[in-house]
């Protein structure tokens, strides 16, 4: 998920009205190869600038009329640079500032203060969330396991004479299990649905208010779009997670 969020975010590196389009592409190709934190760069000459400006605002005639005044085409030639880590664009930067290019280069989009520190922030957040998300899974994990044998062992000790009696008549350890195991997959299965019912309905009422902290990424249709791989990854941690303390509880009681 953050990965798609961090693809939505972009660095522009403009140049000066004087720089070659040769120039220009040499050093999309240095950067490039400069790192594979690099993943995509996208070069916008003065024209499609022109022309990109007159598509976003066809309904605006102040700025049409402007731009038909205007003796000489505004704009300034430039790059789009994508990463999936926002950390590096720094280094991009620093690399656009060397002697050999920085008399070409008019502008950073990254040394603007409020997207230096918009790229900052999203990185921090990125890296957090993902140590606290390994941290949860741990955590939930451990729990599952906790309660799942916790259960089995309650429900060894309410059944135990009907489980002796099971064993007594010849009945094999697998045949005692099944019940227990498929019990335990219909909980997992049950606490996802009660699990993405919420989830889904709280990301529906909130999602409009942190649209503008994630560069409009929509958390809600995010969920939807993908949520069939969301919930199969949910079903096999906690069917998983459960069957796996299943066992080892049942492996107990059952003196095996």
């Amino acid at each position: 998920m953050f990965n798609e969020i961090a693809k939505k975010v972009d660095i522009s590196v403009y140049f000066k009205s004087d720089a070659s389009e040769q120039e220009i592409l040499q050093i999309k190709n240095r950067l490039l190869l400069l790192s594979d934190e690099v993943k995509s760069i996208d070069y916008v000459s003065k024209e499609m600038a022109l022309e990109i400006f007159k598509a976003d605002h066809q309904d605006d005639e102040f700025y049409l009329k402007a731009i038909e005044e205007a003796k000489e085409n505004p704009f300034l030639p430039h790059l789009n640079i994508y990463s999936d880590n926002p950390s590096y664009y720094g280094k991009v930067s620093d690399f656009l500032k060397e002697p050999a290019m920085e008399d070409m280069v008019a502008s950073i989009s990254y040394e603007q203060p409020k997207n230096k520190q918009a790229i900052i922030r999203l990185s921090e957040i990125t890296k957090t969330v993902k140590t606290v998300g390994v941290a949860v899974v741990v955590f939930l994990g451990f729990l599952i396991i906790i309660v799942t044998s916790n259960i089995i062992k309650l429900t060894f000790i309410i059944l135990k004479d009907e489980i002796g009696t099971m064993k007594l008549v010849g009945a094999s350890n697998w045949f005692i299990r099944v019940p227990f195991m498929v019990q335990t997959f219909f909980y997992g299965l049950f606490a996802v649905f009660i699990v993405d019912i919420f989830s889904g309905a709280s990301l529906y009422f909130l999602s409009g208010r942190v649209l503008r902290w994630f560069s409009n990424f929509n958390f809600f249709a995010y969920f939807v779009n993908n949520f069939f791989i969301i919930f199969i990854f949910q079903l096999v941690f906690v069917v998983l997670f459960g069957l796996v303390s299943a066992l080892l509880a049942m492996r107990k009681h059952l003196k095996i």
